[in-house]
């Protein structure tokens, strides 16, 4: 079933872009400035970092660059992640044959593309006061038992992530308007 029947048309003041349906939103090349919350059970504050995320056509690049610089490439061949400048290491043993990335669509969330979203989670309309909001539950059995569900708000773009794991912690990323 596709997620074309949430969202609904909005009036839009003078000078603001509308928004695009959620999927209408596809894959923007680019760099975007992060801000990430990892808030862990049992543990009051929450953990914050910030850097940017680059997305060209065959990989994505997260690098958080505060509190401690740690770069991470995703792609077709795999994944590595690197610390401080050092030289890059291979993460997991599945690299991106990792059914985490290559089957579940979380690449391209990462990515900024909801297009086919509905393939791989249930999709549920959200709360969002300035655009959509979707709630994404896993479909398949292996995700489902690391993440409850992953929020995804925006207008134009994705704007946030909000990953909620089975083990109570909670990700949560915002972009930079822009």
């Amino acid at each position: 079933m596709s997620f074309s029947f949430l969202i609904t048309a909005q009036a839009v003041p003078a000078g603001e872009q509308a928004c695009l349906a959620p999927q209408k939103v596809a894959q923007e090349l680019g760099s975007r400035h992060f801000v990430q919350e990892r808030h862990l059970k049992g543990i009051d504050q929450a953990l914050v970092s910030s850097g940017a995320a680059i997305v060209a056509s065959d990989s994505i690049t997260w690098t958080v660059s505060d509190p401690i610089e740690i770069s991470t490439v995703i792609s077709e061949s795999g994944m590595t992640q690197s610390i401080e400048g050092g030289p890059a290491e291979p993460v997991g043993a599945a690299g991106a044959a990792n059914p985490m990335l290559s089957q579940s669509g979380l690449v391209n969330l990462l990515k900024g593309d909801l297009r086919g979203v509905d393939e791989n989670y249930i999709v549920t309309e959200i709360q969002n006061e300035t655009g959509w909001g979707l709630s994404l539950m896993p479909k398949a059995q292996e995700m489902a038992k690391h993440v409850i569900a992953i929020d995804v708000t925006g207008c134009t773009k994705i704007d946030s992530i909000k990953v909620k794991q089975s083990n109570g912690d909670v990700i949560f990323v915002t972009f930079s308007k822009g």
